[in-house]
């Protein structure tokens, strides 16, 4: 007796739902908490928890959190630093900075930077060492690039939300994917280094971030100081409302940075705190200070195009004046 495809499928699903009740017996577990597995044309049923749980180790490591690279890019921890260093010793280096700060706060800038200079030559070699020592021992062996490779399945079927084909792969490649975890474990040690060595960057790149921003606050407080004598010597009733309204609006802007500073400085790990939670709190207020500092940067050229504008407007109006006097006093008898 011949049966139609909707029919075999029919006695199928009878066939394994029997089954299912027969081994959930067997295991003393409910028939909804089990799942088929197929591999080299056996079937066999396994609890769904277990799956699960395999599968969600595995996403976790197809699937790591996207952070700032170390040492490669334009764009890494390193680069952002030596940028970060290049800026700060330009502002020092500024003849102006004897009139923005004292000669002794000038010294200590430019000896913290020096500092964080030097650490970061030394932590850039190390790193670079213990990176090369992980990827030849990556080369080196096979198994990680299959590994890797699998990874990189498992992903695009978690993308797709394809729960069977986690399922069939997790089942096919089971042994590589206990010796890939096995080995890439055994490089624990090395990478444990390398991310002790990021979070070592990671602090430096918080460092450098505060001395760029004492700068910045200390040639805003000059600019603020100028104004304040423009201020009080100008006759000028509307440059001086001018100068009151300018002011106070670039105050509250800084009044906002500032306070957004000291939030982040609250959330600064302290040492002792564990690699994982200070890692994870520096990526997160890091580029947050560093976009900070940037918007200092904006209002102290706010302030300083304030204070030369308003020394345009006081040489413009000792000219006329002067202009009004030579009038006064006649032509010359010469």
């Amino acid at each position: 007796m011949d049966l139609s495809r909707e029919e075999r499928l029919k006695l199928a699903q009878q066939f394994r739902q029997e089954m299912a009740q027969q081994k959930a017996e067997e295991m003393g577990l409910n028939p909804n908490d089990l799942m088929v597995r197929v591999s080299d044309g056996r079937m066999s049923w396994v609890q769904k928890a277990k799956v699960y749980g395999e599968l969600e180790k595995q996403r976790q490591l197809a699937t790591p959190k996207k952070v700032i690279r170390s040492l490669r890019g334009e764009d890494s921890l390193v680069n952002r630093i030596k940028q970060e260093i290049q800026v700060s010793t330009q502002m020092v280096n500024d003849p102006l900075m004897k009139e923005f700060v004292s000669a002794l706060d000038l010294s200590d800038y430019r000896n913290s930077i020096e500092k964080i200079g030097v650490r970061l030559g030394k932590l850039a070699v190390e790193l670079q060492a213990i990176e090369d020592k992980i990827e030849s021992t990556k080369r080196d062996d096979p198994i990680f690039k299959q590994g890797e490779t699998l990874l990189v399945q498992l992903a695009k079927a978690k993308e797709a939300q394809d729960q069977q084909q986690l399922a069939d792969l997790a089942t096919t490649y089971k042994d590589l994917l206990v010796e890939y975890t096995t080995k890439r474990k055994n490089l624990e040690p090395l990478m444990l280094q390398a991310r002790s060595h990021r979070l070592e960057l990671q602090r430096e790149y918080w460092r450098i971030l505060q001395i760029h921003w004492k700068i910045e606050t200390a040639q805003i407080a000059y600019y603020r100081k100028l104004i304040k004598s423009q201020y009080d010597q100008t006759a000028d009733m509307k440059h001086k409302a001018d100068i009151k309204q300018a002011s106070q609006s670039l105050a509250t802007a800084l009044d906002e940075l500032a306070q957004k500073q000291r939030e982040l400085a609250s959330r600064c790990p302290p040492r002792h705190i564990e690699l994982p939670l200070a890692t994870g709190a520096l990526d997160a207020i890091n580029p947050d200070m560093k976009l900070l500092t940037d918007n200092l940067a904006d209002i102290k050229f706010q302030w300083a195009a304030l204070f030369n504008q308003g020394t345009d407007k006081t040489k413009a109006q000792s000219q006329r004046m002067a202009y009004i006097k030579d009038i006064g006093q006649g032509p010359s008898k010469d």
